[in-house]
């Protein structure tokens, strides 16, 4: 019996979002296997058509179905709208034009975020949002949800931005749950900007690698924190040979704790003390 899909963007858009939610799940129970995982898709017509929807999803009996977007492209207009006061200004045009495509694909990221966490009880799940890739003329995002009473059993920063030296906060990892969700949705990305997404079986090329990456990811946190880029990507490998040492000839059991050398609290402890 032939199939039809009902919201059309490109041919593989079935296979893709398919191949993703399978690989999500195996993905995520390798951090803990009673993990669940869906992958939804969502597309934005950029201009016009009278032979295309101008909101698709992916599958088509997806929870989230166009209605829940219909707000979004005005939403997303407001959010990516730039301001030199607020966004400051470069100088060299082609840097200018990235920085008010970012804005502009960041304010579709932020409306989506929000018609998805608005229209569900997000009691049972936690979801993560990629940024927009062009694919057939629509503007495609990947959302990932895990079931959020597994999510809620390890432990995670509150905060999720870190100013250190810079003027403007960045975005830190809270925990390898969401640097992990946060390298999934960037393979997405990858996969999607490429010739004939979901035409292959494979959207993850390496699971082991992934999952390191996402910890290279996640120890930038305290980095940015402290305001020391110049230890930018190695606390990861630090950490790994550290891992592997013993003392006395036994396994290490202890805990690392990063803490700014002036902070205040340092004041009556003596630099040359241990901290456990």
């Amino acid at each position: 019996m032939p199939h039809t899909v009902k919201y059309f963007m490109w041919g593989y858009q079935e296979n893709f979002q398919l191949n993703a939610r399978v690989e999500a799940e195996s993905l995520f129970r390798r951090l803990d296997p009673e993990f669940e995982a869906r992958v939804h898709v969502v597309g934005f017509l950029i201009q016009k058509r009278e032979d295309r929807h101008p909101i698709c999803v992916v599958p088509d009996d997806c929870p989230y179905q166009p209605s829940v977007f219909d707000s979004v492209p005005e939403r997303a207009r407001e959010l990516g709208q730039y301001d030199s006061t607020k966004h400051g200004i470069h100088t060299h045009p082609i840097a200018q034009q990235r920085l008010e495509q970012s804005i502009e694909l960041g304010g579709l990221v932020q409306a989506v975020h929000s018609a998805v966490g608005d229209r569900y009880d997000r009691s049972q799940w936690i979801f993560f949002t990629s940024w927009p890739v062009e694919v057939e003329g629509y503007r495609v995002l990947v959302i990932l949800e895990l079931n959020k009473a597994v999510y809620d059993r390890y432990y995670h920063l509150v905060k999720q931005e870190a100013s250190g030296c810079w003027t403007m906060p960045f975005l830190v990892q809270r925990s390898l749950i969401e640097a992990t969700a946060s390298e999934f949705l960037k393979t997405c990305q990858e996969h999607l900007g490429g010739p004939e997404p979901g035409a292959s079986f494979n959207v993850i090329k390496d699971y082991g690698e992934l999952i390191r990456a996402a910890g290279k990811s996640m120890l930038d946190g305290p980095v940015l924190a402290g305001g020391r880029p110049d230890f930018l990507r190695g606390q990861f490998d630090a950490c790994c040979t550290i891992s592997t040492l013993r003392y006395e000839g036994a396994q290490c059991d202890g805990r690392l704790v990063y803490i700014n050398a002036t902070h205040p609290s340092l004041g009556s402890v003596d630099s040359q003390s241990c901290v456990k």
